[in-house]
């Protein structure tokens, strides 16, 4: 099998016991059963019968033999999306391993979230800039103004950028997060920045000491 598999057995009194496994879309099989694509199948039925989640999310599965409900099972969904970005939850009869169902689970990547930007005062020319948060997939980019900069993902929680701004950009620009497909989505947060503000003017006085010097009128002297 192709990629991680998880698997959850829970064993109680019913009728029939049931499994869960999941696996990648693309990797199921060598050894697993993985029956009819489709929500019921040979009476073992699953619930939901598909979804979409993003990365990070959950979402709580059931499976029933003829109509007797007999498990369910939390998935949490990894933080990062595999490749390929769609996974198969399988309800396996314990008793009966030829009694399955499957439901697919397309896997999205996260809502961005930025919660700091560093610097907040951008000159008018080139800049770079970093935003640190959490939920920034690969392919991340900083959103500035609206126009997409040249961005490096340094983690899942820290980005850089750089670029350029121009005399018609000073005063107050949006900063926000966009992340690529599956799910393509941009942050419902946004920062601030402030471009080409005024900088603060000090005065000071060199040398720091000033001597003074008595003059004496010239008709005194004569006197």
């Amino acid at each position: 099998m192709l990629g991680s598999k998880q698997s959850s057995r829970v064993k109680f009194t019913g009728i029939v016991v049931l499994s869960f496994a999941i696996c990648l879309w693309s990797g199921c099989g060598g050894g697993m059963n993985v029956g009819a694509s489709g929500a019921t199948s040979n009476g073992v039925k699953i619930t939901p019968t598909s979804s979409t989640r993003r990365a990070g999310a959950t979402i709580q599965f059931a499976a029933a033999v003829t109509g007797n409900t007999n498990q369910t099972v939390m998935y949490h969904a990894p933080l990062s999306v595999p490749a390929p970005n769609m996974v198969q939850v399988q309800a396996v009869s314990v008793a009966d391993k030829t009694l399955t169902a499957s439901s697919p689970v397309t896997l999205e990547n996260p809502v961005p979230v930025p919660q700091s930007v560093s610097p907040t005062l951008l000159p008018v020319g080139n800049f770079s800039l970093s935003v640190g948060g959490s939920n920034f997939a690969p392919g991340a980019k900083v959103i500035f103004g609206g126009t997409a900069l040249a961005t490096t993902v340094v983690s899942r929680t820290q980005l850089t950028a750089t670029g350029t701004t121009t005399q018609a950009q000073k005063g107050t620009v949006k900063i926000s997060v966009e992340n690529p497909d599956p799910g393509k989505v941009s942050s419902t947060a946004s920062l601030n920045v402030q471009v080409g503000a005024a900088g603060q003017v000090t005065v000071s006085v060199v040398p720091d000491t000033v001597q003074l010097h008595l003059a004496i009128p010239l008709a005194s002297r004569l006197q």
